[in-house]
């Protein structure tokens, strides 16, 4: 009704106390985000949450204070919100919460009600927490996108972030199942955690670059000390000048590993994601020219343009 609404405290211990969200009330069309993924048809998406927090504990995660308590919604409160979702015309949704597939029987469930409105999804979650079984359930009750928090192949490096069970091999065989069930995968990595030298950058790198890059995401990205976290805490113990959240950028990417500035890790990065950019356009270009029918000056525009990027 025009008027902002805030809430008197800042965390919902039971999200079943909070009431059924009001879409009706929202011109989705004017926020219409996030894009469902290219593998899919979409005509009006929108992100949904069905539960907050995390059971996990990583130590660079900025979840202190407000999102570290794991809480789900009731069946009730999702089949009704993704119901006004439907009504609005929302026919793709992305949950936004911060771990999808904790809890094996609300997730079945939750999967259920998805698939009874007619609705695609998407989801974030970690490796461990995936496997061929239930990638084909997904498949099967509209799953459309899977992102996963990778961070390193490193098993010393994730021992660092308090990331145990990711298992590199396992996660390559996962990543082709989601494909060959028409799920877009996504890969979250960081570079410059604890531990971080220029040998795990390019063991990262290697790994990423014999996955089929042209039919999946990778979002690169610096470690960021944020502010209580227990990386945060952990550079405080060892004399780092961090008190202000100004101080977090001084810092990025250059907490007890090798490199001593952010420019250095910054070069990594940038090399590091202009050669995973150059091999998803070259296995694209790849793709295409097995698919090149001659005669055909579309196919040839875009197999030049392609080409341009490349170089």
């Amino acid at each position: 009704e025009n008027e902002w609404v805030l809430s008197k405290e800042a965390n919902v211990d039971n999200l079943h106390n909070l009431p059924v969200l009001p879409f009706e009330k929202v011109n989705l069309k004017l926020y219409n985000w996030p894009p469902a993924p290219e593998n899919i048809h979409s005509n009006l998406s929108a992100g949904y949450e069905a539960s907050r927090g995390c059971i996990y504990d990583c130590t660079f995660c900025f979840r202190e204070g407000f999102r570290g308590k794991f809480r789900l919604k009731s069946f009730e409160q999702v089949e009704a919100e993704l119901e006004k979702l439907r009504q609005q015309g929302v026919d793709y949704i992305y949950f936004i919460d911060e771990i999808f597939a904790v809890d094996r029987n609300w997730t079945k469930r939750v999967c259920d009600i998805a698939t009874e409105k007619g609705i695609k999804w998407g989801c974030q979650t970690r490796p461990h927490l995936m496997n061929k079984e239930k990638i084909k359930f997904y498949a099967q009750h509209n799953c459309a996108r899977i992102e996963i928090g990778l961070e390193t192949v490193n098993t010393d490096i994730l021992k660092n972030l308090d990331k145990l069970g990711v298992n590199p091999i396992s996660l390559n065989e996962c990543i082709h199942e989601m494909i060959a069930n028409n799920i877009r995968p996504t890969l979250f990595c960081i570079l410059g955690s604890p531990g971080e030298n220029k040998k795990s950058i390019m063991q990262m790198l290697d790994y990423l670059l014999k996955l089929p890059l042209d039919e999946m995401e990778v979002n690169i990205d610096i470690m960021m000390p944020y502010p209580d976290t227990k990386l945060w805490k952990q550079a405080k113990e060892h004399g780092v000048n961090l008190n202000e959240w100004s101080d977090v950028e001084k810092y990025v990417g250059i907490i007890d590993n090798e490199f001593t500035s952010t420019q250095q890790i910054k070069i990594e990065f940038v090399k590091f994601l202009n050669t995973v950019s150059r091999e998803k356009r070259r296995k694209e270009l790849s793709k295409q020219l097995k698919a090149f029918k001659p005669g055909s000056f579309i196919t040839m525009l875009k197999l030049a343009k392609c080409q341009a990027l490349i170089l």
